[in-house]
């Protein structure tokens, strides 16, 4: 039977895989120009900003840029993205290390 540490590491396995497709798909699409952007991931974000109602991740011609927000989604992209994936083969190779990581990271 798998010990509760065991389990735990099989839940944020779980999390930090199914977050590289969202931060890649839904959180870092404001930062790219409308034109490059496919027509399946502008829907996907004209159902999340009218469900939501979030009006930072609006990805149209009317968007204002606010440069505080891109500056986070640019964190985002190149520190907490790149995380995700170290985070995952920490988990998956069973890294003595990876308690420590996940703390820093939460």
């Amino acid at each position: 039977m798998p010990t509760l540490r065991q389990r735990l590491d099989t839940v944020f396995l779980g999390y930090f895989i199914s977050h590289i497709p969202i931060t890649i798909a839904v959180d870092v699409l404001p930062l790219l120009p409308t034109e490059i952007i496919p027509q399946p991931l502008l829907s996907l974000n004209r159902f999340l900003t009218t469900t939501i109602g979030d009006p930072f991740m609006v990805i149209d011609r009317t968007r204002t840029d606010l440069v505080w927000f891109r500056s986070l989604l640019t964190c985002e992209l190149f520190v907490q993205l790149p995380f995700f994936f170290y985070a995952v083969w920490m988990l998956w190779t069973g890294s003595s290390r990876r308690h420590l990581w996940l703390l820093m990271y939460g």
